[in-house]
C-alpha cells in the first residue's frame, strides 16, 4: 500500500512542478478580479481556429504532445475543450490563447477572422506585456479583460519556463564542477600519498 501512495505523490509532485508558474499567481488574480470566472467566459461566443489552419494546429500538437489528453493535462483543461480547439469549434478566448501559447502558435494568426475581429485586446492592454514593472495588482484593478489575463499568464509561463531551464543548466554545471573537483582531489591524494 505504501508504494501506491508514493507513486501518486510523485505524479502529483511532477504536475505541481510543471504548473507551479501559473498556480501560484492564479489565486491572487482571481481574488483581485471577482468578475473573472469560467461562468462568464462560457457566455462569451469564443473564437475558433480558421479552417485553413486546422492542419497546422494538429501538426503542432503532434510535434509537441503525442495525444490531445497530454496537452489537456499540461494546461489543466478538459480533453473536450482541446478537441473543440483542434477541430475548429469555438472555445473561450482564455482557453484559445492558452492552447495556442502551449503549442507555440500565434493565436492572432490562426483564429477565424470573423470571430477574431473583436478578440484583439484594446491598445492600453499592450502595456501589461511590454512593461513588466507594472504590478499584476494594478493591471487587475485597471479592469483588463480575460484576454489580457491570458496574455499575462502566458508571458509568466514563458518567463518561468525559461527560468526553470536556466536553473537546470546551472545545477548541471555545478554538479559537473563538483565531480571534477572530487576527481582532482583524488588524483592529488594518490600523488601525495606516501608509499
Amino acid at each position: 500500500m505504501l508504494w501506491r501512495s508514493q507513486y501518486r505523490h510523485s505524479i502529483r509532485h511532477r504536475v505541481c512542478q510543471s504548473e507551479f508558474c501559473v498556480s501560484w499567481i492564479e489565486p491572487f488574480l482571481l481574488a483581485q478580479k471577482p468578475s473573472f470566472s469560467t461562468a462568464t467566459m462560457a457566455r462569451t461566443p469564443g473564437i475558433k481556429v480558421a479552417s485553413e489552419h486546422i492542419s497546422t494546429v494538429k501538426q503542432a500538437l503532434y510535434r509537441r504532445f503525442y495525444r490531445q489528453q497530454d496537452l489537456a493535462e499540461a494546461i489543466g483543461l478538459s480533453r473536450s475543450t482541446v478537441y473543440s480547439y483542434l477541430n475548429g469549434r469555438p472555445v473561450s478566448y482564455l482557453n484559445f490563447i492558452e492552447i495556442s501559447e502551449r503549442l507555440q502558435l500565434d493565436w492572432q494568426a490562426i483564429c477565424h477572422p470573423a470571430r477574431c475581429a473583436n478578440a484583439f485586446p484594446p491598445p492600453g492592454s499592450q502595456q501589461v506585456v511590454r512593461e513588466p514593472r507594472e504590478s499584476l495588482t494594478e493591471a487587475v484593478k485597471n479592469g483588463y479583460s480575460d484576454i489580457d489575463y491570458a496574455l499575462v499568464r502566458a508571458c509568466l509561463n514563458q518567463v518561468l519556463t525559461n527560468l526553470q531551464s536556466s536553473l537546470d543548466e546551472l545545477l548541471a554545471a555545478t554538479q559537473k564542477r563538483s565531480l571534477e573537483a572530487n576527481k582532482s582531489i583524488k588524483l592529488a591524494s594518490t600523488v601525495l600519498a606516501p608509499d
